[in-house]
This record gives C-alpha cells, structure tokens and sequence, in this order.
C-alpha cells in the first residue's frame, strides 16, 4: 500500500507484520524464559554494544542455527575461573567431568547478557562470522539441560529493564 506523508513523500507502507520486534520496540516481554548460553571468557557484550564472533565451534554452530530460526538472541555470559586458572592452586580432587577444559563445565557468573544477531555470513566451510548486539543484562537463575551441546539457563531480564531505555 503506497501513501504519502504531509509533505507529499511517498511512504510505502508495509501490512505485513515483523516475526521479532525492532530492537528499540523491545520489551521484557520479548525476551524468553530460557535462553541458549554462549560462555565466552575475555570477550563482554554490554546492552547497545556490539560484539563480533567467529563461530567455528559445533556447539555454538547449532545455537547460532538454533538462534536464528527463532528470535536471533543469544546470552553471552562469563565463565568462572576453575581452580588453578586464576594462578590459585589445584584442587587435588580435579574434575572428572571436565571433558576439554573448555566452557562445557566452567561455572558462570550471574549476570550476563542479551545479545541478538544482527550481522551474519555463513562461510562455506560451515562457520559463521556473526554480530551481537546487546539489548539488557540478565540474571542466570539456573541451569536447565544442554541442547544440541550447548547450554541453556532460565535466565531473568526484569531487574535491568533500564537498559532498554538506554
């Protein structure tokens, strides 16, 4: 449908409604209860911060997949140093389910954040190259099973509603 504003610009006016909102019509209620999980130490995504990534791992390939079939939002959040990592020393006990010494096992932080893809190029190899954008902090309430081999947490947005103001 084609119509014209007061000045007489054409506006071409679209009827058919958007799948996700634009990231400024956003709310909480926008936001789901669980939320795929992208532990990534030394790499912060703050709300209206960009962050891009190179995804190679098959893990974060399935919750890049995963994430655009559906809503296009991630949660990026800190691991936690193990033992040892920080310059402490070892626990003698060690880690038998630690499988790679990677993020499948790393306690988190509490607080993380909301990203959504914004940018994306799929390399022929499979990988992605990706953009982040944040949208608001959350809170990790816990840990619910893996899917696809990454991890999943009900997470809450409602203390940092702030940051969609912003």
């Amino acid at each position: 449908m084609t119509r014209h504003d007061p000045r007489g610009t054409i506006i071409i006016h679209d009827d058919i409604p958007r799948r996700i909102p634009q990231i400024g019509d956003m709310t909480l209620a926008d936001f789901p209860a669980e939320l795929g999980l992208f532990p990534l130490d030394e790499a912060l995504l703050l709300p209206q911060g960009r962050l891009p990534l190179n995804v190679f791992e098959p893990r974060y390939i399935a919750l890049v997949e995963d994430a655009l079939a559906g809503n296009r939002l991630i949660g990026m959040i800190q691991p936690r140093p193990l033992d040892g990592m920080d310059g402490s020393p070892l626990d003698d006990t060690g880690d038998a389910d630690m499988d790679d010494g990677y993020s499948t096992t790393l306690p988190l932080y509490n607080i993380g954040c909301i990203g959504r893809i914004t940018a994306m190029t799929e390399r022929t190899d499979g990988t992605y190259a990706i953009t982040l954008t944040g949208i608001a902090r959350f809170r990790l309430l816990r840990e619910t099973e893996m899917r696809r081999g990454y991890r999943v947490a009900r997470v809450d947005a409602s203390s940092f509603v702030s940051d969609l103001r912003a």
